[in-house]
């Protein structure tokens, strides 16, 4: 952690949670100085490729026993990652540039970057995957997913600039929806950060938000955020700071929203931090309901308490727009528990649990709700490193929501095995 200096807050949206990318392959360490496709030193490809089966025993997650679809589906993931600059080794902390091999349990082309671009050195990187899955008796529901970056860093002695441009094109069922939806998500980021001192630094960010969905409710979301950051001691930094946004549904009236946030970065070793912010928003409505105060908050940390296991914890709270429910927004509120455990010197297990509350209210006026769900996510996972380029996953996934609106209850089982190869 650079002391002074933290990344700005911001909270995944739900259905990005919830389905957050676990399914990370083992991969063993490589020698010093390895390098890509081309063998270059700053210019270089970096190809993949995954493959496996997937039974889903609910796909489209109906709550009718009699209508549930189940279905075993092949999925063939290919990726590519372009580096033009100074690159991060493989190991599977390296994410400033996403998408590797195939987080299969999900259909989903994202996961964690087996090579990353060294945000500290100027440098651009350009990442794309793919996932074509294919149903065995449901084709209808074949589909061809996306999900590409573009990362352009360059800092000065004290000034460092980033832009980030994310694409994605994906059929999937986020948290709030309840059904497989295929939908379109756009987001632009560039960030600023100023050294004052050793101490202290300044960060500003702008984020732009574009999602549309082929069956709910799209938006578009603008983002502004300032901060400043003190390193109180060499494991601890302070901050503080202010967020203003601007939301707009679809067929509703603009959102405005304010918020005041403190955080603090902790890191006692490489093998322990702790990053938290928190604080209270302000959102109105465009005149269309009396405005709202809530308070927002995101926790995430890690735990190594040997070399061979590794504990993560998130959390937060936050507001959204709802998908699928004309008018109304809800409360996210979520926390997320994983262990990582080296069995063999190629074996490692995963096991993580994941719990949402969503609270729906009214964003509009004369608009009744009186929705709240509660959904639960349970992963394991055993990933085995067959050779230096080649690792054999296998996974289990169940999820289950609780909805006070009958009509959003289901529950869903997973099971699936996947073989990659990335250079």
């Amino acid at each position: 952690m650079c002391h002074g200096q933290l990344l700005p807050s911001q909270s995944p949206r739900p259905d990005q949670q919830s389905e957050a990318p676990l399914y990370l392959p083992l991969h063993p360490p490589r020698p010093e100085g390895a390098t890509g496709l081309l063998g270059r030193e700053r210019v270089d490809l970096y190809p993949r490729l995954a493959a496996g089966l997937l039974y889903n025993d609910n796909v489209t997650l109906s709550r009718n026993r009699d209508t549930k679809l189940g279905d075993v589906i092949g999925i063939v993931s290919p990726g590519l990652a372009f580096i033009a600059g100074e690159t991060a080794g493989s190991n599977l902390g390296d994410t400033a540039i996403r998408n590797s091999t195939l987080t299969l349990e999900l259909g989903r082309p994202t996961a964690a970057a087996n090579r990353a671009l060294v945000t500290s050195s100027p440098g651009v990187s350009v990442d794309y995957s793919a996932a074509f899955s294919f149903f065995a008796e449901h084709s209808s529901l074949n589909s061809i997913e996306h999900a590409a970056r573009i990362l352009m860093a360059y800092p000065f002695p004290r000034l460092s600039l980033r832009l980030q441009q994310d694409v994605e094109a994906l059929a999937e069922s986020p948290v709030d929806v309840g059904t497989r939806v295929g939908h379109r998500t756009y987001q632009t980021l560039f960030d600023a950060t100023y050294s004052l001192s050793e101490l202290t630094s300044f960060q500003g960010a702008l984020n732009q938000t574009i999602s549309d969905y082929d069956l709910g409710i799209g938006r578009r979301e603008w983002q502004a955020s300032a901060f400043v950051n003190y390193a109180l001691t060499q494991m601890i930094t302070a901050g503080g700071g202010v967020t203003v946004g601007l939301l707009e549904p679809d067929q509703l009236p603009t959102q405005y929203y304010e918020q005041a946030r403190v955080r603090m970065g902790y890191e006692a070793t490489e093998f322990i931090h702790l990053d938290a912010s928190g604080g209270l928003e302000w959102r109105q409505f465009g005149g269309a309901r009396s405005d709202a105060l809530s308070p927002v908050f995101d926790i995430s940390g890690s735990y190594a308490p040997t070399e061979r296991t590794v504990l993560t914890l998130s959390a937060g709270r936050g507001s959204e727009s709802s998908v699928v429910l004309l008018g109304q927004n809800y409360t996210d509120s979520t926390v997320t528990l994983s262990l990582r455990q080296q069995i063999a010197n190629r074996v490692s297990g995963i096991m993580m649990v994941s719990y949402h509350n969503l609270s729906y209210n009214a964003a509009t006026s004369g608009i009744q709700t009186s929705r709240n769900d509660d959904y639960y996510l349970v992963r394991l996972a055993v990933n085995v490193a067959l050779a230096p380029r080649f690792f054999l996953g296998s996974f289990y996934q169940l999820r289950r929501n609780v909805s006070t609106e009958s009509t959003f209850d289901y529950k869903n089982n997973q099971i699936g095995i996947a073989l990659s190869w990335d250079y």
